[in-house]
């Protein structure tokens, strides 16, 4: 399924800056912003820059383990579950920071 499908039926809530650093286990998202109006977050749209980073959904990311993204890239997160556990590290000494969008 591409984004463009994806996002048709959603409306984006809330915005977020996510400083992905060297935090062992990685960090996630803001949980304040994962929820609207008791509603939890079907898609968080998000976009990298600086730094290069892992991220999972599964488990812990190391700078070794996990997807690799870069400077630029465009990604999304989909699903209740998948959101509250993503996680990313930073690969190298430059910290990268995730803007993101959280759609409902």
């Amino acid at each position: 399924m591409n984004l463009k499908m994806l996002l048709q039926n959603l409306a984006p809530k809330a915005y977020g800056d996510l400083a992905v650093d060297g935090t062992v286990g990685g960090v996630g998202f803001d949980p304040a912003k994962l929820v609207w109006q008791g509603v939890r977050a079907k898609v968080v749209r998000c976009t990298l820059e600086g730094g290069e980073i892992r991220a999972k959904e599964v488990g812990a990311p190391t700078a070794v383990s996990g997807d690799r993204l870069s400077d630029g890239d465009e990604f999304f997160v989909a699903g209740t579950e998948a959101i509250n556990n993503w996680r990313a590290i930073r690969t190298g000494t430059v910290s990268g920071t995730i803007r993101y969008h959280v759609y409902f």
